[in-house]
């Protein structure tokens, strides 16, 4: 049997509390970006819900658009200048897509689905270490039918 002497920390337990330490310090940099791509989500579904009323892509579009930019904020580096944190994700009409089914393919008929899509980077400022940072990337979907509610 061997003898140790009180108060001997193991170098496994030591690892274990780094590891621990590491990954609660990840979780907290970027649980924030995941818990924003979620609400897109839901934001997102809850506007291809509403894609029977005709209102049409343009304003699908813009409708995801505009509900981007009030969900948390996000990270752009500009050519040879400091990180600056804006408000919203990085979304633009350019990353949106909105693919109808209905016979005319602009979401105005009522038969068929709408297909929204998005695909953003989010960049993620890693705190306590100067300079460095983690690019995350997003695309979250929904789709839905064209089909008006009947109540």
């Amino acid at each position: 049997m061997r003898g140790r002497s009180a108060g001997f920390i193991q170098f496994s337990t030591v690892l274990l509390i780094l590891g621990l330490a590491v990954g609660g310090y990840f979780a907290y940099v970027i649980a924030p970006a995941y818990i924003d791509n979620y609400t897109l989500k839901q934001d997102l579904t809850g506007i291809a819900n509403q894609a029977w009323r005709r209102v049409g892509r343009d304003e699908l579009r813009k409708q995801v658009v505009d509900k981007a930019a009030t969900i948390g904020s996000h990270v752009e580096i500009p050519e040879g200048g400091l990180p600056i944190v804006v408000r919203g994700l990085p979304v633009g009409d350019d990353e949106v897509t909105v693919t109808c089914t209905d016979a005319a393919g602009d979401c105005s008929g009522d038969e068929g689905e709408v297909f929204i899509a998005i695909s953003y980077t989010r960049i993620m400022l890693l705190p306590y270490l100067k300079g460095k940072f983690v690019t995350l990337h997003f695309s979250p979907t929904a789709k839905e039918t064209l089909k008006p509610v009947e109540w």
